[in-house]
């Protein structure tokens, strides 16, 4: 240490010298005198390093978890689709995505979740499920207009006219999921009971009555029953739109050039409906826990215990698909026409919370089930040679393989998705070319605004809930129509059906 100390006031003592001996003078002739040049030395032009050269280094993402809500059946080995998904997402975004399956249960808990004001990142919403405008109104979804610049290739994904067809107000709330758009009824068959019974799948079959000799020899040979009109179905059955969803009870008829807004419950085609579901009900061919419970309705197709039900959707290949998920063998017969409106593009989508912390990597997330054909395979189907198998490009689902949600349509662009084996091989552009052809409503990209109704609404909507079920056979037909008509009129159905209808005429003026 002695020495250590000693060697540093030596140092100390050098610096001084050299510090005095090179202080500048104050003696003009000194100061005017050049400064010699330094003297040049050759350097070579590059000089070998083994340093990398420097560059500009971009700052790691954060790492963030995302919450997203579906509607789809909760699947047992999703645990391990989830985690391969997430770990493709890591690598692309560094971003984690908690997936929530909630089935059945998905509009009770998506409900309280809102109006408790729980957090979220994501949700799926719809006009028939978790209701989009609602919850616009409510203020319950983030506006999408402006981030949605940050994601051209989600834009550019989109067909013409889907955009439109989710603003409210001019503003965008949710990004769409590409699938069949068009609207076209179709009455699907268990395959085994329609061939034991000779059928001939003849397209003017439209209604239960159509199918009534069909009904009683399944009912008679099977002890199978039909599976009502369901509440989601009601309006394509019919041949009417809804504006703001089924419960709220306005609507226009397909194909009427002046949108006439009317209370779809008071018209003569939901009367036709009723009496329909009543003739089969007293007959004891129909199951009308079926009209609202969606997982009894498939367990008792699964089981063979139904014989036909209505579908509001037909697509190509869409019986084969019905029929992986069913694990039953179901044949379709589709109505001879298609038409695309407003709620059928609307029919599913994905909405962030307006007090998500990260709206833009909750976009980035369904910009990538919109456009990116791994990440939406992997999560629509599960793990290739685990859940499935390609065999010559043509999925084949993995028997009791623990993943096979079967609603494609609900999470993303079915359009990215394997074709199944047993479809044709141009399903998906046969699938375009119904959406394209289609006749398309006067209404299309036209959404209600809500707002000075709400009140309204709320109490239109609590009396559907109490009378929906005279639709499932189960009630007697006049008498409860009278009392629900009423009670509509009473809890504000005028006063909705003029707004909406104000708001329909300053649409189609624009």
């Amino acid at each position: 240490m002695r020495k250590m100390i000693a060697l540093l006031l030596a140092l100390l003592m050098l610096f001084g010298m050299v510090a005095c001996g090179t202080q500048k003078t104050t003696d003009a002739s000194v100061a005017d005198e050049p400064i010699p040049e330094a003297p040049t030395v050759d350097t070579p032009a590059e000089i070998p390093t083994d340093e990398p050269a420097e560059t500009p280094v971009e700052e790691e993402r954060e790492h963030v978890t995302l919450e997203f809500y579906s509607r789809c059946t909760e699947q047992p080995d999703q645990d391990a689709v989830f985690a391969a998904f997430n770990k493709y997402c890591e690598e692309k975004l560094n971003t984690t995505v908690n997936w929530h399956f909630l089935g059945g249960t998905f509009n009770d808990k998506v409900s309280v979740m809102i109006n408790a004001g729980d957090p979220y990142d994501v949700v799926w919403t719809s006009n028939w499920s978790n209701d989009y405008a609602t919850n616009v109104a409510r203020g319950a979804y983030a506006d999408l207009t402006d981030l949605l610049a940050n994601e051209p290739e989600l834009v550019a994904s989109m067909p013409e006219g889907f955009w439109d067809a989710t603003r409210i107000n001019g503003r965008i709330y949710a990004v769409p999921c590409q699938q069949i758009a068009a609207r076209t009824p179709a009455m699907t068959v268990t395959a085994e009971y329609a061939l034991a019974f000779g059928m001939d799948h003849d397209t003017s079959r439209k209604t239960y009555y159509d199918f009534e000799d069909f009904i009683q020899f399944a009912f008679d040979t099977y002890g199978a029953k039909a599976a009502p009109v369901a509440e989601a179905v009601m309006g394509e059955y019919c041949g009417y739109e809804f504006l703001n969803g089924q419960a709220s009870a306005a609507a226009v008829k397909y194909g009427d050039p002046s949108a006439t807004v009317v209370n779809f419950y008071a018209t003569e085609e939901f009367k036709a409906l009723c009496e329909e579901m009543r003739y089969f009900f007293e007959k004891g061919q129909l199951e009308p826990l079926a009209f609202t419970d969606i997982d009894l309705k498939y367990a008792e197709i699964i089981s063979g215990r139904v014989s036909l039900y209505a579908d509001g959707t037909y697509k190509p290949g869409g019986e084969i698909e019905s029929s992986n998920s069913r694990g039953i063998t179901l044949h379709q017969t589709p109505h001879d026409t298609s038409y695309l409106t407003t709620s059928s593009v609307i029919a599913t989508m994905w909405a962030i919370s307006a007090s998500s912390q990260y709206p833009d990597r909750a976009l980035e997330i369904l910009s990538m089930l919109s456009t990116d054909p791994y990440a939406m395979n992997l999560i629509s189907w599960g793990i290739e040679g685990v859940h499935h198998t390609l065999e010559d490009g043509f999925m084949v689902m993995t028997e009791n393989g623990g993943y096979n949600p079967s609603a494609s349509w609900a999470l993303g662009n079915v359009f990215l998705t394997h074709p199944m084996k047993g479809q044709p091989a141009t399903v998906w552009e046969e699938t375009a070319e119904i959406n394209a052809s289609a006749e398309v409503s006067a209404l299309i990209g036209f959404n209600v605004d809500i707002t000075n109704v709400e009140t309204e609404i709320t109490n239109v909507v609590s009396v559907f809930e109490q009378y929906k079920t005279v639709a499932s056979g189960s009630l007697p037909v006049d008498e409860t129509l009278a009392e629900f008509n009423a009670k509509l009129e009473d809890a504000g159905m005028n006063t909705i059906l003029s707004e909406f209808q104000t708001q329909v005429d300053a649409f189609l003026a624009g």
